[in-house]
């Protein structure tokens, strides 16, 4: 079983965050970091536009919950939930292995393994649990 991840977002600050936005163009690579539910969950997403002039970036993945494809140049938070729990963050090689391994999100708290005791970190260990739990798991849909 993997440990659980350091925060890929721990060594920006806001700052650093903004210089990287302001120098973004369309096409580019950015990270979405999710902090809903007591998990981390990092999305790469492109860059559909900028508009410098009004202090915005737009995404292709929407933020979160709720949230949409507009996000503040200064902060990285989101135009339409800039109170909520997703940010824009550099997309760094540390962001990227995490949204690579932990596609549905670490666990922070609250998700913890019936047979270890310890946070659920990767979806094979859920699915694992889950097909010893859940009668008929995983569950096909009839054609």
């Amino acid at each position: 079983m993997k440990e659980r991840p350091l925060d890929p977002a721990s060594g920006q600050s806001e700052a650093t965050i903004s210089a990287f936005l302001r120098n973004c163009v369309e096409g580019d690579e950015v990270a979405i970091r999710h902090t809903q539910g007591y998990g981390l969950r990092v999305v790469i997403t492109k860059i559909t536009g900028t508009n410098p002039k009004a202090g915005r970036i737009y995404t292709a993945t929407p933020g979160g919950a709720g949230g949409g494809l507009a996000w503040y140049l200064k902060s990285g938070k989101n135009c339409f939930h800039p109170k909520g729990q997703s940010r824009l963050i550099e997309p760094t090689p540390a962001a990227r292995e995490f949204a690579a391994d932990f596609k549905s999100g670490a666990a922070v708290r609250g998700q913890i393994s019936i047979e270890t005791g310890l946070p659920l970190v990767n979806e094979a260990e859920m699915d694992a649990i889950r097909a010893k739990y859940l009668p008929g798991y995983p569950y096909v849909a009839p054609i």
